[in-house]
Formats: structure tokens, C-alpha cells, sequence
């Protein structure tokens, strides 16, 4: 049982956090702890927080799940410390246990998706999937979504959310999006919910997961998926597709680019593997003229052969170029010791020239320009430049498949190479499908 004065400093820290859900979650946590300890919280130690870190790991719980519950009572210590209610915070030194990052494993394909939103029929689920997706939103922040928080921006509009930690942030919406959501709201009041459930209240987040694991069961799509996969997919798949990572971040409404650049990290368009000759076979040692090898090491045997036929070698050289001379000339005489200072040699006097003429600096020879026939024949250069010369050009993906190339790379190649070594102009335009595609201009 907690004294009124505990339970008034857990009530304050529980206020302090404005989602009900996480407050709900730190009131079972504490309580958790409290009636571990059975003490106030003036006289919880170190030692029984470890007590209580190994009870958790005793009765089995998930890593994620004791690295969750520590890190709200180290919140809770913490707030007491800060407020003076402690003097010293007892948890500031305990660490929260590591886990596994299986954020890759949360990130559904592009095909995916769209999968799971065309098996969908039901029309408020269908759009209630498609606006997670699209507007990257957390599960409460659609339930409690109004339609008031709609605002018309032209032919299409924007959705305003009010999100974690109290931040509030607007959101763009595709024109059919936005034709889809308003064209169902008929004549629904502004404080009106958007996804409300048969009893007129926000849909409950449990209810939420129940519509997104059935329209996954009906295209074979991974089991444990949850609402927040969706949120993942979006800020995955446009981080794929170019987009800055400043504007992710404030679409998703993440406190620092940090937790944004997550996804890169998750799903990495290159990596260095594919810069190991795997399939390119070793090189005979004994083809080798040297001693160590291009890996660093050093075959013994070879080298104690080779040493032995340059020790011969040598030998043969030296007597050889004793014995040497030159026909119809004579040998050159030794050179005599102390042979004295010698005088400076002093150029002959020349006129002077009328103009100077100007040598060209070492390591500033003009460059030679490059231009299309370089381009080996059948090499991918001349594969892409092919592309590149059609009516209309050739869009990305064209190029990704001729060269096997990831975006980024291909986007180099064609600034680099073709537009800055070959001085090719290459041009960009966006199609009617939104698809981008890229021809020579001049």
C-alpha cells in the first residue's frame, strides 16, 4: 500500500506523459515494482532493482518487454530526483538490457500492401488501411482522427494529427486519397469521428489489429502483423523511392531524424558485398613472380625456390657484366680519388630570345574529351546510352535491369559518366504514371 505521499509523486510523474496509453502502461509498471519491494520509494536501493530486473528475467518475460518496464521506472526515479523528492536516484546506474533490432523484419514489400488494400471490401477498412499507409499514422492517431482535421488545399487536401507528445503536425494526401476519404464522409458534423465503431466511439486499437490480420490472412501476407507495419512500410518505401529524409520525419512526426534514419539502416539500398569477386578464381602460386601473395600471405615453398633461382641469377649477372664491353669503344677509367674541387660549369652565353616560351606544368595536362564512340560495344555504357538515345528516353527502372544497378548508382553513372565525362546532357522528365524517366537533351 502506498503512503499518499508516494502515491501523489507517482500520480504527478503519470501526468506528466499526455498519451492515456503510456500513462496506462507506467501504473502497471510501477505498481509492478512496488509490490516487489514492498518499501516506500524513500527507501528502494540498487539492490532491489536488480531484485527486481531478475524477477522479470525469472518469470520469462521477452527482453523487449524488461527493457520496456526497467526504462519506466528509471523514468519514474528520475522524475522524483528531479522534483527533490529524492535525493539520490537509485536507478540512474543500472542499464537496460539489449535487444535485437528486428525492424527489417517489420517492413512490408510494395506488392505487399497493395495486396492487402485491394483484399480489403469493406469501405470504412479500406480506408481506414489506406490512410495508415498513405499519412504513415500511428493506430491512435487514427481512431481519434475527426473531420474536422480535414482542410481542402487545392483539388486534393491535407489532414491535420495530433500526435505524440502533444506535437500536432499537417499532412498532405494524395488527390485520390483524398477523393476517397471525403467521398465517404456524407453528412457527418466536423466534431464527427472519421473510423468510428456500430456504438459511435473510436474504434479500439485491438479492433484495429483484428482488420489489418484478416486482410492479411486473405493475400498470404507474414502472421504477427500489426497496424504499426504500415507506418514502417510507408517511411521505408519512401525513403526507396528519393524521398528526403526531413520531409519523412515530419510526415511521421518523429522528434529527430535519427529515429528516421532507422529505415535506412533496416532496408539499405547498396552494400559493399557486391564489391567482393566471389565468383573470380585464384591465381596459381607458383604463376607468381613474387614472394607474397595479392592476400598478404606467403607460400614457403615458392618462396624458397624463388630465392634460389634469383641468388643464381644475380650471380650470372654480376659475372657478366664484369666481363662486358663495348666494340670499338674503351672501357671507362676509374675514377680518381681527390681528384680536387671542381669548377662550376658555367652555361655558354645565348642571345636573348624575343619571347618566352611557356612550358606546361607537370600534372596539369588538359584532359581529353571524352564522347560516346568510347563506349566499348556491347558494354553497359553503350547499353545505356542506347536507351538514353530512344524518343522519350528510358525510365528508371529500364536502366536498373540493363545494368543491374541500384538507384543511387544509376543516378551517378548518368550525372558522372555520361553527363560530366562524356559532356552529354542528360535530361529528366516526370510522366503521367509518375514515373520519372531520363533521355540526352543535347
Amino acid at each position: 500500500m502506498l503512503s499518499p505521499r508516494d502515491s501523489k509523486i507517482v500520480e504527478l510523474w503519470l501526468e506528466k506523459h499526455p498519451n492515456p496509453h503510456t500513462r496506462y502502461c507506467y501504473s502497471i509498471d510501477s505498481k509492478r515494482l512496488l509490490n516487489h519491494v514492498k518499501k516506500p520509494l524513500a527507501r528502494i536501493t540498487l539492490g532491489d532493482l536488480q531484485s527486481f530486473s531478475q524477477s522479470l528475467d525469472t518469470r520469462g518475460w521477452a527482453v523487449v518487454s524488461r527493457a520496456r518496464t526497467l526504462a519506466a521506472v528509471k523514468s519514474l526515479f528520475a522524475f522524483c530526483h528531479r522534483m527533490r523528492y529524492l535525493l539520490i536516484n537509485p536507478a540512474a546506474e543500472p542499464t537496460l538490457p539489449s535487444y535485437e533490432n528486428r525492424l527489417a523484419e517489420r517492413i512490408l514489400g510494395d506488392e505487399e500492401v497493395l495486396r492487402m488494400l485491394a483484399a480489403e471490401t469493406e469501405p470504412r477498412n479500406r480506408r481506414l488501411l489506406r490512410l495508415l499507409y498513405v499519412a504513415g499514422l500511428r493506430v491512435s492517431e487514427a481512431c481519434h482522427l475527426r473531420w474536422r482535421n480535414f482542410h481542402v488545399r487545392g483539388n486534393a487536401g491535407q489532414i491535420t494529427v495530433f500526435g505524440k507528445s502533444g506535437r500536432t503536425r499537417a499532412i498532405a494526401l494524395p488527390v485520390e486519397v483524398w477523393a476517397e476519404m471525403t467521398g465517404q464522409r456524407g453528412t457527418a458534423r466536423g466534431e464527427d469521428l472519421v473510423f468510428q465503431s456500430r456504438s459511435g466511439r473510436p474504434l479500439d486499437r485491438g479492433r484495429v489489429r483484428m482488420i489489418i490480420r484478416r486482410a492479411a490472412q486473405r493475400v498470404g501476407v507474414a502472421e504477427g502483423i500489426s497496424p504499426h507495419w504500415l507506418r514502417h512500410a510507408h517511411a521505408s518505401h519512401a525513403l526507396d523511392r528519393g524521398a528526403p529524409i526531413h520531409l519523412v520525419q515530419a510526415t511521421l512526426g518523429h522528434s529527430s531524424v535519427a529515429t528516421t534514419s532507422r529505415y535506412l539502416h533496416a532496408r539499405p539500398d547498396d552494400s559493399s558485398a557486391r564489391f567482393l569477386a566471389l565468383e573470380r578464381s585464384p591465381v596459381e602460386s607458383c604463376e607468381i613472380d613474387l614472394l607474397v601473395s595479392r592476400a598478404g600471405g606467403m607460400n614457403v615453398l615458392t618462396a624458397i625456390a624463388a630465392e634460389g633461382e634469383r641468388t643464381k641469377m644475380s650471380t650470372k649477372i654480376v659475372e657478366t657484366q664484369e666481363n662486358k664491353s663495348v666494340v670499338g669503344q674503351d672501357p671507362k677509367p676509374p675514377k680518381k680519388a681527390n681528384a680536387g674541387v671542381r669548377k662550376p660549369r658555367v652555361a655558354p652565353a645565348k642571345g636573348k630570345a624575343t619571347t618566352k616560351a611557356t612550358h606546361a606544368k607537370k600534372g596539369h595536362k588538359t584532359p581529353k574529351a571524352r564522347t560516346v564512340a568510347s563506349a566499348r560495344e556491347g558494354s553497359k555504357t553503350a547499353k545505356v546510352l542506347d536507351l538514353l538515345k530512344r524518343p522519350g528516353g528510358a525510365t528508371l527502372k529500364e536502366l536498373m535491369k540493363v545494368t543491374g544497378w541500384q538507384p543511387h548508382s544509376v543516378r551517378g553513372f548518368l550525372s558522372g559518366t555520361v553527363g560530366k565525362k562524356m559532356g552529354l546532357t542528360v535530361g529528366s522528365a516526370k510522366g503521367q504514371d509518375g514515373e520519372r524517366s531520363y533521355s540526352i537533351t543535347g
